[in-house]
């Protein structure tokens, strides 16, 4: 294909690479220093210059782009080195300016250029991401596996509470989902934890393989939870072991509960059980033997995308996030425990609008998970979002700390902007005054008056980078922290992929169709 804009095809994209592989192109730019805080400041000043700019500019211009202009005749190729991934990648924007297309341009380079999984959370269902995906793993011959709840005729199966290490683990996964939600109220929570660790354990403890679907008839439906009870209590009644006695005392505490009184009781739950487990849902999230699972599929380095289309059911793919990224984080956490790294390819997972879905465990996870091969790129629109979520600025603020490469792109987010004016570097601005001063010359009929000008220069302290700029940044650009040093990145835009994995299934889109 023919090149277009700042990259072209992916095999144009991948042309004038290092010839090792311990580097991802991130775009074009420049090293940010204090001269270009200095040109900056200087333009600022300059307002025929400014009104110059918004007369050239079109309405439908977003941001201002003479902004790369300053170093534009220094501008290289920029580089993300392979060993700053392991202490993660923070990319913050707000929306439609180029959060995905940073996600493809670096997870395309990790599906061709090294044997990793690649993992990717696309809460939206971005149909340009799926097929530019699918077109980089057929190029690198790698298996292709697609999530979609609005596609389930050529989706993967998964079981996201299928694999634990403790029975408690499925409940704990499942009430995170749900502490999130406003209005829910602590003891509610509590009880709806107790119960669903009571069931999960007696699940456990009979061999019966754990589902959203079980949970859901389990705790919702009086007959079935006392035929489970009946089944637990004649294998109690073989193997005579405290463990058995304990779930049989249990269960009967469930099943003398007043069933109405119960169901009001366990309401925080039984919802969001149903939404996962109910209609083709259950198809896809409640299968015993899943087609989809991580242990497999990461060892095996592929590419695994799940498409939760939020235009079409918000919450939904909220819920689904979180509950695959928890069981992400419990896969990880096994591999840790349990096997040998090693054995395992490195692992880049990739979680767009992240700030809607994380949690503690995923925080821990980015915290130390770098000796599993755990890699991770979080994308958000603000850092607002993060201390919403975690509770606090402060555990924002720690949280935030694990992703030590970072990318901001036009950002509104007043948090994000002050962090980042508060930690980059100082400049020294020249400030000039220039003063003109007429003095009466009385005693010189010929002369009416003396002019004199004067420039005074003042060296002051400022922050190397202006919030002003972030918000005024173009589509497609932003600054980057990398190794330690600051830079302006014009990132590169891939084009339509040449292979399709909707249409290679028979699927077409209208115009109005919302996101896969």
């Amino acid at each position: 294909g023919k090149a277009k804009g700042l990259f072209g095809r992916l095999r144009a994209f991948l042309k004038g690479y290092p010839q090792d592989d311990r580097m991802f192109l991130l775009g074009r730019g420049f090293a940010w220093r204090s001269r270009h805080a200095q040109m900056l400041h200087d333009l600022d000043l300059d307002v025929e210059f400014k009104e110059r700019v918004e007369t050239a500019l079109s309405v439908e211009e977003e941001g201002l782009p003479f902004y790369h202009a300053i170093g534009m005749d220094e501008e290289e190729n920029i580089y993300i080195p392979k060993e700053a991934t392991v202490a993660h990648i923070g990319v913050e924007g707000t929306t439609r300016v180029g959060k995905t297309r940073v996600l493809e341009v670096l997870a395309t380079q990790q599906i061709l250029r090294t044997d990793a999984a690649v993992v990717v959370i696309d809460p939206k269902g971005d149909r340009k991401l799926a097929d530019t995906l699918y077109d980089a793993a057929c190029r690198a011959g790698k298996k292709f596996r697609f999530f979609s709840p609005v596609h389930p005729e050529v989706s993967e199966t998964i079981n996201p509470i299928l694999r634990y290490d403790d029975p408690k683990d499925p409940a704990n996964r499942l009430i995170r989902m749900i502490q999130p939600q406003e209005g829910v109220r602590d003891n509610f929570i509590n009880f709806a934890l107790g119960e669903l660790i009571t069931v999960c354990e007696a699940l456990d403890y009979i061999g019966e393989p754990m589902s959203f679907r079980r949970l859901f008839l389990l705790l919702s439906m009086r007959a079935e939870m006392e035929r489970f009870y009946a089944r637990v209590k004649r294998m109690n009644a073989e193997d005579q072991t405290e463990r058995g006695k304990r779930n049989v005392e249990n269960l009967q505490r469930v099943i003398e509960h007043p069933s109405e009184h119960y169901k009001k009781l366990i309401i925080t739950i039984t919802p969001t059980l149903a939404m996962l487990s109910t209609g083709h849902m259950e198809r896809l999230l409640c299968s015993p033997t899943p087609s989809l699972e991580f242990h497999r599929a990461v060892r095996n380095g592929d590419v695994i995308l799940f498409s939760l289309a939020s235009m079409v059911n918000k919450e939904r793919a909220e819920q689904l996030a979180r509950v695959i990224l928890e069981d992400f984080v419990s896969f990880i956490g096994r591999v840790y425990a349990y096997e040998d790294p090693k054995d395992f390819p490195e692992i880049y997972l990739h979680a767009d609008e992240v700030g809607d879905y994380l949690s503690p465990a995923f925080i821990n996870l980015l915290n130390k998970g770098g000796g599993a091969g755990f890699r991770a790129a979080c994308y958000f629109q603000n850092e607002e979002d993060w201390a919403a979520t975690l509770g606090n600025k402060d555990s924002a603020l720690r949280a935030l700390g694990n992703l030590n490469t970072r990318i901001w792109l036009r950002t509104l987010s007043e948090m994000g902007i002050q962090n980042l004016v508060r930690n980059s570097p100082v400049a020294n601005i020249i400030m000039t005054q220039e003063t003109v001063a007429r003095t009466p010359r009385p005693d010189n009929p010929d002369l009416l008056f003396q002019t004199s000008a004067n420039s005074r220069t003042t060296p002051m302290e400022k922050p190397m980078l202006d919030g002003r700029i972030l918000k005024s940044l173009p589509k497609g650009q932003g600054f980057a922290f990398i190794g330690g040093k600051y830079y302006k990145v014009r990132f590169p835009f891939l084009e339509e992929p040449s292979r399709s994995f909707f249409k290679e299934r028979g699927i077409e889109f209208s115009d109005d169709t919302p996101a896969a």
